[in-house]
């Protein structure tokens, strides 16, 4: 079983033991904070975009068609404010694309950086690989984050970790030595050689 899933039991045991166990939110708090979004003209898409929760999602809450709201959704929704706007706090994701693209190197796939984070994992793919241009301020902090954990983590053991490590040598992906803390979010920085074998 992966370490991130058994911290994961660990945590769901111990609270169910004290009566505090509730993945769940306020649903209702949440629909009620999409209609203030949306008054702002934020669309389905610009609420995705800056908090990195699947469009399909918000669509689901917002049309009264999703049974439930887990917690950490509802959290990262309501965390973003109706004042602030899409295109304000924006920063290249190119090195949140390094982040993940040296995650990946180390074997931490998406599934784990999704759980760590609670974005999207197609989301993160495509920031991973290239596709998104600019990130909002809370997804890149909460990535930025997951990084700084997992990069000083060892990745389950096993297959899946083995699978994403040859994904990310064959897209040429760079480990976490190539880049420093003053070069992985300059998008004109080149990787540092690094003894990463292909």
């Amino acid at each position: 079983m992966p370490a991130l899933t058994i911290r994961y039991q660990r945590r769901r045991s111990l609270a169910i033991a004290v009566g505090e166990w509730n993945p769940w939110g306020d649903m209702a708090a949440v629909q009620t904070h999409l209609d203030a979004l949306a008054a702002r003209r934020w669309s389905n898409h610009a609420i995705a975009t800056a908090t990195g929760v699947a469009e399909s999602t918000i669509r689901r809450i917002r049309n009264g068609q999703a049974n439930g709201v887990y917690a950490c959704t509802a959290k990262t929704i309501l965390a973003l404010q109706p004042h602030h706007w899409p295109t304000k706090h924006r920063r290249s994701a190119v090195g949140y694309a390094r982040r993940l693209q040296a995650l990946a190197d180390q074997g931490h796939g998406l599934p784990t950086v999704a759980a760590e984070t609670g974005l999207d994992k197609h989301w993160l793919g495509e920031i991973r690989s290239g596709q998104v241009a600019t990130v909002t301020a809370r997804p890149g902090a909460l990535i930025a984050a997951a990084y700084e954990r997992l990069r000083n983590q060892s990745p389950p053991s096993g297959r899946s970790a083995s699978r994403v490590r040859a994904g990310a040598r064959r897209h040429g992906w760079h480990p976490h030595s190539a880049w420093s803390r003053y070069t992985i979010d300059d998008p004109g920085a080149r990787p540092r050689e690094t003894t990463n074998a292909a």
